[in-house]
């Protein structure tokens, strides 16, 4: 069960000095104008905490802010231990002359992020995510408009970490969490949220008991307007499935498209067409809807009399991707799946993408090419029978 302790914030001189900043903000006419305000106070906050209590290296941004982004990406910090002045003193930051972080700079994207100055390598955690991004097309497409940023500002090696590197830290996590709140929701004001983090970084962020999609690893909480979600992290110790998983109900949910509910109703039709085709050869279907959803699953067609061969196909990947297919030998252990086998041509290989008004001839009429030359190969091994 997941833990819903709410921080609570204080009306303490710092909540005071925010209330009187989104004053400010909302006097400001443009989006550029907003974020310079947020960043000279933002700025003058931790050049303080950076030189008094939390001696490290600190920025907000990954990607570039912008307004309205359909994604905004929320991690918890910036990974590492290096101290404030070797941040300071390091000419690709730019910040010599001033010799302390100014806000022009803080606003900026991180150069060592993609697509910045000095990004010479993919990040782990890019990689990681892009197993939950791009499961369907559609909805990656909404990440190339995002803004991707960092709730604490200091970095660490991890937050545990973090906690030992000063007796105030909490105080300072406490209040990036506030920065981080008005920033996203009065100025960036993203389409959604997705928080890198259950425990440190999405829990810290709403108000109230969210729902749990996925048991301990996705999670959605709606509040003023906004839909915020929080999965488990990219980087933790978890399986491809589960990050393709959480991809596939959060393209779900944002779509506002119940395709885990529309999925029995597509396959029960593909089962018929199917069982038509074994029909017209004269073959056996194998096939459990049941199973056919998680990974390897398989349907395969073959002789009643003959039930040591079989025309096999199998899902390389869970959610009904990646469908290959080619000749089984179960028992002679002649047939290595993964060495002889051919993937489907698209949309076939790829059955969760398929719209439901999919086009049932066509459908058809390529798993029966497929199946008629099976057995064209096959007769006159006496392996099949017609």
């Amino acid at each position: 069960m997941i833990k819903t302790k709410k921080i609570i914030f204080m009306k303490n001189d710092f909540q005071i000095k925010l209330d009187n900043l989104l004053i400010e903000i909302e006097a400001c006419n443009t989006f550029d104008d907003k974020l310079f305000k947020w960043a000279e106070f933002a700025v003058s906050y931790c050049n303080k905490v950076a030189k008094t209590q939390v001696d490290r290296a600190f920025y907000a941004f990954q990607s570039k802010p912008i307004k309205s982004p359909e994604v905004l990406i929320l991690g918890l910090n910036p990974y590492g231990n290096c101290n404030y002045q070797s941040q300071v003193g390091n000419e690709k930051w730019e910040l010599k002359e001033s010799n302390e972080m100014i806000p022009a700079v803080f606003i900026q994207q991180n150069q060592w992020y993609t697509g910045g100055k000095y990004a010479d390598k993919k990040w782990n955690i890019l990689e990681k995510l892009n197993k939950t991004i791009e499961v369907q097309p559609e909805f990656h497409l909404l990440f190339e408009n995002m803004v991707y940023m960092n709730i604490l500002y200091f970095n660490s090696i991890d937050f545990s970490e973090f906690k030992r590197c000063s007796k105030n830290w909490k105080e300072v996590y406490e209040n990036c969490i506030a920065l981080s709140s008005l920033l996203i929701f009065e100025i960036i004001k993203p389409k959604k949220i997705l928080c890198l983090g259950i425990e440190n970084c999405f829990i810290p962020l709403i108000v109230g008991k969210p729902e749990e999609i996925i048991r301990k690893a996705l999670y959605k909480f709606e509040m003023n307007g906004y839909k915020i979600y929080g999965m488990t992290h990219p980087s933790a110790r978890t399986s491809n499935l589960l990050r393709e998983q959480i991809g596939w109900h959060l393209y779900a949910d944002w779509f506002e498209k119940p395709i885990f509910e529309s999925l029995g109703k597509k396959l029960q039709i593909i089962g018929i067409i199917l069982s038509k085709i074994a029909t017209k050869y004269n073959l056996e279907l194998n096939l459990d809807i049941n199973k056919l959803n998680n990974q390897f699953g398989f349907f395969k067609f073959y002789h009643k009399n003959v039930t040591d061969v079989s025309f096999y196909f199998e899902f390389q990947k869970p959610f009904l991707s990646d469908l290959w297919y080619g000749v089984n030998y179960p028992n002679k252990k002649l047939f290595k799946f993964k060495n002889s086998a051919t993937i489907c041509e698209s949309p076939y290989t790829n059955w969760m993408t398929l719209s439901e008004g999919f086009n049932h001839e066509d459908f058809e009429r390529y798993f029966d090419n497929l199946v008629k030359k099976f057995i064209q190969n096959y007769k006159d091994q006496s392996i099949v029978t017609v």
